[in-house]
Order: C-alpha cells, then structure tokens, then sequence
C-alpha cells in the first residue's frame, strides 16, 4: 500500500505581511466574536511557515502602515512580535532572521514611537547609533524604558486610537507592563541579531534583570529542586540545564581565576618585599656614596687651595726669577761691552804694532781677568 504523502506547503517567499496580515485579521475577527483579548499564539503551520521562508524583502512603508491598526488590536502586549523574532533568530542559519528582526523593528517602532512607516530605520538603531562596537545593554534598555516611559505619559494626557484595543477601551495597566518587558525584550533580540551584544553579555543580563530581587530561603530551595525534577520530561528542559551549566562553569571558571590571582597576588608581595629590600640596600649604599663623595669633595677643595697657594708661589718665583735673569742679562752685557772689549781691543791694537807693547796688552788682560773675576763672584752669590 502506498504511503499517502501530504502536500508540501509552498515555502513563504516576499515579505512577512501575508503571514502577518492573515495572522491578525483572523485573530482580530476571534477576539469580536469571543469579546475576549486572549492572544492566539502561531500555529504549528504558521510557524513552520516563518521557518521555511526564502529570501524575504523588508516591509515597504505601505504595508508597515496597513499593518498598525490591526496589529494594536490583536496583539497589543507585542508576545506575537516577540514570538516570529524568536522564530527567526534561532533559524538565523537558514537564511531566516535578518530581515524579520528588522521588519519587527519598524513595526515596534511604527506603534509605539510615532516613527514614520517611511524609514529606514528603528527606535533600536537610534539608541545605539552613537555608540562604536559592543553595546551595554544595561544602558541601552535604560535608555528604551525611558522612551517608552515618556510616550506613556504623552499617551495618557492625550487618549487616541493608536492607544485603543478592538474593545474601544484604553489597554490595561497589565498590558501596558507586558508591553513594556516584550519592547525591552525586541531590543535585546534587536541588538543579539546585528552582533551588537555577546550572547553571554544578554544571558547575564536577563539572569542579573530578574533575579536581582529574589530572596532563595530554604523552602524555596525545595521548591526548584521539585521544579527541576517536574521539568525533566519537558523538550526545554536541556535548555535550563545549560544554563545551570553555564553558570556552575561560570563559577568554577571565577573560582580558578581568583586561587591563580591569590597566587599571582602572593608571588607579587614577594617581589614587592625583594624590591624594597633591594630598595634599602640602594639606599643605604647611596649614603655611603654621599659620603665619601662629601669627603672627596673636600679633598678637592684643599688640594685646590694647596695648588692656588703653589701657583701664586710660583708667580712670584717668575717674577724673582725674571728680575735676576734681566740681572745678570744687564751685568753681563755692561762687563762685555764696557769693560772686556774695550780692554781685549786696546790689547790687540798694542800687540798688533810693529814694537809689540806686551806690557800694555797683558796690563789690559789683567783687568779683564780681574773683571771676569768679580763678575763670576756675583753670579755665584
């Protein structure tokens, strides 16, 4: 017998708007006849469908804005926005997510924040276009409370129809609440989806957000451990369970970084101890430097007033010295010129005639002799 095969739905191609747009007019025509506000989540087919889509185009800016009424009034908490983000980001990997994070964007955009269908861009990307690579998030879902907080309060003092469920009245405070968590929630998705944010950085985040205020007593420790069992045959069970694991890693990992700290810590102290030892040492032989420097210095000082004294000393012995030299330079040079060559001439002109007077020229050498005499007694002195 043959098998009987279902016929494959055609994949969904173009944009998210069919999808979207039968999504809220069935559900819109629901919520009248029940009289009721209940969102209907996506079918199985509906999701399978968002799954399977293929190479979507964004919203044009006329859909966007054929899509604002209705979608304020079949889904006005966002739990059906955040749903097909969901969808499309886990399937990233299949060529779903980009477009539709984006589209989702406006759409948030388009209902809350009064942007116009017209652009290009989101309240997400306005509150992080100024900032470079990773976005905090804790900043950026401050900043996104605050502006949702203000168009709140604009939409309180002035009630219109963009704040009116199908029912004509004004949505609850629950919803409002609702509202609110599912926007912060976009943007977290928002910014996952660009690689703004690490998905460590938003598990850290969401787990620091909605825990910050729980007090873990003993009955409660009771109550998680029955939970835990309770969730054991559930599909999303492996899913907690990595995220205990994360963090019990999480610990283990800090726990190994603070013993290496501790010990990087101790080794440091050491150092620091060796240093300031070596610290002392230099020091302490710096005085002694200082010392025998002060010491040298003075030494200095007296050798440099020794040679001052030896060198006005030996100025005056120039002087003396030069005194004598012109001295003798004088007395010599008077005793050759008026006393030596005179009589040494008048000999050899004696000597020289024909009858040599040799009595005159050796009278005349005496006195030379005499003269040399005394003069040689002078030097001597």
């Amino acid at each position: 017998m043959n098998d009987i095969k279902k016929p494959q739905r055609a994949p969904l191609t173009g944009s998210i708007f069919e999808l979207l747009h039968s999504f809220a007019s069935k559900t819109s025509k629901e919520l009248k006849e029940k009289k009721s506000t209940t969102i209907t989540k996506l079918s199985i087919s509906q999701q399978s469908l968002l799954k399977n889509s293929i190479d979507l185009k964004p919203l044009s800016a006329k859909q966007l804005a054929e899509l604002k009424p209705i979608l304020l009034n079949v889904d006005p908490s966002f739990s059906l926005i955040v749903q097909i983000v969901l969808i499309a980001i886990e399937h990233k990997k299949h060529g779903v997510g980009t477009v539709i994070v984006e589209d989702c964007a406006r759409l948030i955009s388009i209902l809350i924040f009064n942007m116009s269908a017209d652009t290009q861009t989101s309240i997400y990307f306005s509150l992080t276009s100024g900032s470079q690579g990773k976005v905090d998030l804790e900043r950026f879902a401050a900043n996104l409370d605050a502006q949702y907080k203000s168009v709140i309060r604009l939409q309180n003092e002035d009630v219109d129809e963009s704040n009116l469920t199908n029912t004509g009245e004004p949505i609850s405070p629950a919803t409002v609440k609702k509202q609110q968590q599912n926007i912060s929630t976009l943007g977290i998705l928002w910014c996952l989806s660009k690689g703004r944010v690490a998905p460590t950085d938003v598990i850290e985040f969401l787990c620091h957000q909605y825990s910050k205020d729980i007090v873990i007593e003993e009955e409660t420790k009771t109550d998680i451990a029955l939970f835990l069992n309770q969730i054991l045959s559930k599909p999303e069970s492996k899913k907690l369970f990595q995220l205990i694991k994360y963090f019990t890693d999480k610990v283990s990992g800090s726990e190994r970084i603070r013993i290496n700290e501790q010990k990087e810590l101790v080794k440091q102290k050491k150092t620091i101890n060796s240093l300031m030892q070596e610290l002392n040492d230099n020091e302490t032989q710096t005085e002694n430097y200082e010392i025998e420097l002060k010491q040298l210095k003075e030494k200095i000082a007296q050798l440099e007033n020794s040679l001052d004294s030896q060198q006005k000393l030996g100025t005056a012995d120039v002087v003396h010295l030069k005194d004598d030299h012109n001295k003798v330079k004088s007395k010599t040079l008077n005793l050759l010129e008026e006393d030596v060559m005179p009589l040494l001439q008048t000999s050899l002109h004696a000597l020289n005639k024909d009858t040599p007077k040799t009595h005159v020229a050796i009278h005349h050498i005496d006195l030379v002799l005499e003269n040399i005499e005394g003069t040689i007694k002078w030097l001597k002195k």
